[in-house]
Parts: C-alpha cells; sequence; structure tokens
C-alpha cells in the first residue's frame, strides 16, 4: 500500500512539473511574439518617418527650382517652343535659375493670327501685362534673357519685363531664335532700354538650327565669360 501511494505522489509529482514546464515554454513564445511583433511595428513607424523626411525634402527641392541663391537668371518668352528649348539647355549648363515670360492674355496658336497680333503690338509700341512675376531680381548679378524675333523686334512683352524690373548694374546677356533675320539689332534695342547695365553681344539661332545648336551655346557661354562658377 505504502509503495502504491508513494509511486501515486511521484506520478502526481511528474505531471505537475510537466505541467508547469509547458506552461513556461507557452509564455516565452508569446514573449517572443509580442517582442517580434513590436519590433516590426517600430521598424515600420521608422521607415515610414524616413521615407516621410525624404519626401519633405525632396519637395522642398522642387519649390525652391526658382530660388537656389544663383546669381544667374535665364529669362525667356517662348511662343512655339524653340526658344524655351534653347533657355533650359542653358539653364542646365549653368545650374542657373529660370523665369518664363508669359503675358496674361494669350497668344493664338495660329500662326497668322499671332503674326497679325504681333504686328498690332509692335506698332502700339504695346507693354502686355504678365501673369508671371519675380520677387527676388535683386539677387542676380547676370541675366541671359531670350526671346524669338517677331517683325524683327523682341516680342512687346520683353519690352514689359525690362520696363518692370531695375537691372541697373547687371550684366545682360541676350540670345534669340529666328527664321533667318538673325538678332535683328534687338541687342542694340536692350542697351538702349537698361543704360545702366552691361549689355553683352547677343547670339543668334536659327529655328532649323535648334536641335544641333549645344556647341553654339557652348561657344557663346564661353564668350560671355559665363559659367557655372559665376554661381
Amino acid at each position: 500500500m505504502k509503495k502504491r501511494n508513494l509511486l501515486a505522489t511521484l506520478l502526481i509529482v511528474t505531471m505537475l512539473f510537466a505541467f508547469v514546464g509547458c506552461g513556461n515554454n507557452n509564455g516565452n513564445i508569446a514573449d517572443d511574439g509580442n517582442t517580434q511583433t513590436t519590433e516590426n511595428s517600430t521598424n515600420t513607424e521608422s521607415s515610414e518617418a524616413e521615407e516621410t523626411t525624404t519626401l519633405t525634402t525632396q519637395t522642398t527641392d522642387d519649390d525652391s527650382v526658382s530660388g537656389n541663391d544663383s546669381k544667374t537668371l535665364v529669362v525667356y518668352f517662348s511662343h512655339s517652343g524653340n526658344t524655351r528649348q534653347i533657355a533650359e539647355n542653358i539653364q542646365e549648363k549653368l545650374d542657373a535659375d529660370i523665369f518664363e515670360i508669359k503675358t496674361v492674355k494669350e497668344y493664338s496658336s495660329d500662326y497668322n493670327t499671332v503674326v497679325d497680333e504681333a504686328q498690332e503690338e509692335l506698332n502700339d509700341n504695346a507693354r502686355p501685362e504678365l501673369s508671371t512675376t519675380l520677387d527676388n531680381i535683386e539677387q542676380y548679378e547676370t541675366i541671359i534673357i531670350g526671346y524669338p524675333i517677331w517683325w524683327g523686334d523682341m516680342p512687346m512683352a520683353v519690352y514689359t519685363f525690362l520696363d518692370t524690373y531695375d537691372l541697373s548694374g547687371k550684366t545682360i546677356a541676350p540670345f534669340c531664335t529666328h527664321g533667318g533675320s538673325g538678332l535683328s539689332g534687338t541687342d542694340d534695342n536692350i542697351r538702349e532700354e537698361e543704360k545702366d547695365a552691361t549689355v553683352l553681344d547677343g547670339m543668334a539661332i536659327s529655328d532649323s538650327a535648334i536641335d544641333s545648336s549645344d556647341g553654339d551655346v557652348e561657344e557663346w557661354l564661353q564668350e560671355c565669360g559665363i559659367s557655372a562658377d559665376n554661381k
């Protein structure tokens, strides 16, 4: 009887130890699981925070395209896109700021109509109102200004720009795109408009040579002494 009681007692004790051991193992698995879940959550939140920071930085950079502390500004007026192509090429070469002259009243997309509009503005010596503005013109030392030749002159919107901003003491480098007329003396017209600025000799690029003008642009910038180092 005593042996049976002893065996029963030993059996009960053994079963108790086994139960406690199983309970502890389940607890450790649960803790590891919770810890792993917490770490994954923390890593996810950290990654999201880093991504947000990166996106914020990129947005800030994008927003400051026309205000990156450059001392050179590329200004252009373009209707067909030819002058824009040259202006953007120059801007990339110099890592300069860029500004597009736009008018409140848009010009027609029809060639014959815009020809008539341009002639009427020239005859009236008009100053069309601009829809784009610059708040920090004083920070720039060099202004590169581009335009197409309309009726042997700059579009009148370019005159509006020159009348609107004080370019005294600045260096102005003009360029134009044209269908065969060259600069048409427009660099001299700018000298007449901006008597207190230094106006460099301009560059004229034929509409038919836009896509092959990279070498001419490089040469002109070198002759003007303008480079990315001017920033």
